[in-house]
């Protein structure tokens, strides 16, 4: 069974707003370790993350704008780098500077939630995907 549109719609909104500082950062944090890729490990991975947060947050509104899911291979795949860039940025932040583990789940929460979001849609679309194909 397929998700409802207006369910997917309110997740993908709430994903956006609170992922969009999180793009801004990426932005600032790619251009600003654009010129140090081939000289530190870290700012190469920081930058890959980097882009790769950009392209996830493009996948979120490609998902949110897109009404015929023709382009279902092109979203899914910018949202699986959306993806892969919580999972770069978050080994190569962790190991140059320790951070402080999450006290509050509420917390918790609105910094995945981005990603969560992401995971439902690529399961929905994925559904619909092998629906196509059985039927």
């Amino acid at each position: 069974m397929f998700m409802s549109k207006t369910l997917k719609n309110i997740l993908l909104i709430s994903a956006i707003v609170l992922s969009t500082v999180g793009v801004i950062l990426c932005i600032m944090a790619f251009f600003s370790f654009i010129f140090e890729i081939f000289k530190e490990r870290d700012a190469f991975c920081i930058s890959l993350g980097s882009l790769f947060g950009i392209t996830g947050y493009i996948g979120l509104w490609k998902s949110l704008l897109d009404k015929t899911n023709y382009y279902y291979r092109t979203n899914n795949l910018l949202l699986i780098l959306g993806l892969l860039s919580y999972i770069i940025l978050l080994f190569t932040i962790h190991e140059s500077m320790p951070i402080k583990g999450f006290e509050d789940l509420l917390e918790t929460l609105i910094f995945f939630e981005p990603c969560i979001v992401a995971i439902i849609i690529l399961i929905d679309n994925f559904t619909q995907i092998k629906h196509k194909r059985n039927s």
